[in-house]
């Protein structure tokens, strides 16, 4: 033990005490001396220290550590050696198990230049976070193929160093190699890491309409898991999204036919205004297929829309509508209504020349709009206002036998997020909305 004071224990204090004849002049003497003795010895621990700080050798910490990959003496397909060099293979992981990584090298060193050995020198460099080990181990399992332990080391390496291919890649060797629950757990801990939770990021960045950023985070989780079934369906679907329906029909026509790769085949048809191909693809699919209700309404109304005369695509087009313009909408869309009501239809001098007169007086008859109450007149012309609106739609919801909407109002009662607001202005595309909203609750 090093005795830094001047205690009962110090060798000079000591001969002070035994010699009680040599008086206090001697007892200082011999006290200045330990002094300068101590002063030296700290100094030079002082030095050691510093210069110990400076170096970039870890130290042994005595401390035993959990360590996560396994012996290279154990497991399936590990290389035969030598007893003896097997051995010191097997203390020194005991050793470096128990912090003392100075004892590991040492006896790695007598294993040294087998597989084995190089491998736990590996892992002590790994333990004391050396980094670019991954060169080197990945060599000893080219060498090795068969050998478990290098692979699953491999696998922690890459990941120290955010090779997260490698990781996984080495990961999936190993836990191949050696049939155990822990190393399996692993690679389902990694993969839900590194695939299955990017995949569902992506997934909310779609919904959150970030589809760019939801391309980018897929395409990270298919790179370590390319043939993952769900991955490549996600990205067809941002594909869509961002407008690449090309990209999307090429991805889906290696993956094969089922219900999801059909409705997203049904999807690319919508992109490309090619409604029979998506009511024909959406037909095939089991009725309770979610969202399916609506995209089948969807296409049936937009290939309707797509073969309507052109006065009805005018119609459409139109800013501000007018009377004929309701007409033709209201006819034109909800073909059905036509077959239900019924009223006396007076003479119209004022549409005879129209090229509409067919769905004007449709509209008349079934009551979808009224005529001037004091004059037989239609007045084609004439701007379409809310009230002459709300009594169309509410006459068709009637007509088809759907509920009537609920129009936004001035009361502090009404729920704006469940009531129609009817702009100043009613353009085309306001009323084709307002039609296919009510047909499509028929349908369902």
């Amino acid at each position: 033990m090093l005795y830094l004071g001047t205690g009962p224990e110090s060798p000079e204090t000591g001969a002070v005490q035994r010699n009680t004849m040599s008086g206090s002049r001697e007892i200082a003497l011999i006290s200045k001396r330990t002094r300068l003795r101590t002063e030296r010895l700290l100094t030079a621990t002082a030095i050691a220290i510093m210069l110990t700080g400076c170096a970039t050798t870890v130290r042994d910490s005595g401390t035993s550590t959990r360590i996560p990959w396994p012996s290279p003496a154990s497991g399936p397909g590990r290389p035969t050696i030598d007893s003896t060099p097997e051995h010191a293979v097997t203390r020194g992981y005991s050793e470096l198990a128990e912090g003392r990584t100075q004892k590991a090298r040492s006896l790695a060193l007598k294993a040294s230049g087998t597989a084995q050995g190089d491998l736990l020198e590996h892992q002590i460099g790994l333990s004391q976070g050396a980094s670019n080990l991954v060169p080197a181990i990945q060599e000893i399992a080219d060498e090795h193929p068969s050998y478990a332990a290098v692979w699953i080391t491999l696998s922690f390496a890459a990941e120290r160093e955010q090779l997260e291919a490698t990781a996984l890649e080495a990961a999936r060797a190993g836990a191949q190699l050696w049939r155990t629950g822990r190393w399996k757990d692993r690679v389902t801990e990694l993969e839900n890491r590194w695939v299955i939770t990017r995949l569902e990021s992506a997934s909310q960045l779609l919904d959150a309409g970030e589809s760019e950023q939801a391309l980018e985070t897929v395409d990270l989780a298919l790179e370590l898991q390319p043939d993952l079934r769900e991955g490549q369906l996600l990205k067809a679907r941002t594909m869509i999204e961002l407008g690449r329906a090309d990209d999307a029909e090429i991805l889906l026509a290696t993956l094969g036919g089922d219900t999801e790769a059909t409705w997203l085949a049904g999807r690319i048809a919508e992109e490309r205004n090619d409604w029979l191909t998506a009511m024909d693809l959406y037909e095939s699919l089991p009725e309770d297929f979610p969202g399916l209700s609506d995209a089948l309404h969807r296409a049936r109304i937009n290939w309707r829309i797509q073969h309507l005369p052109p006065y009805v695509q005018k119609a459409m087009a139109s800013e501000e509508l007018n009377r004929e313009e309701l007409a033709v909408l209201l006819v034109a869309l909800a073909p059905d209504a036509e077959m239900v009501g019924s009223r006396p239809i007076p003479v119209l001098p004022d549409i005879v020349d129209l090229e509409t007169q067919r769905e004007i007086l449709t509209a008349v008859r079934t009551g979808l709009i009224e005529t001037d109450p004091l004059e037989p007149r239609f007045d084609p012309s004439r701007t379409v206002n809310s009230v002459q609106l709300q009594a169309s739609a509410m006459r068709l919801a009637e007509l088809v036998g759907t509920q009537s909407p609920m129009w936004c109002n001035d009361s502090p009662d009404m729920v704006s997020s469940s009531c129609i607001s009817v702009p100043e202005k009613i353009s085309g595309q306001f009323v084709v909305s307002l039609i296919v909203d009510l047909i499509r609750e028929r349908v369902q």
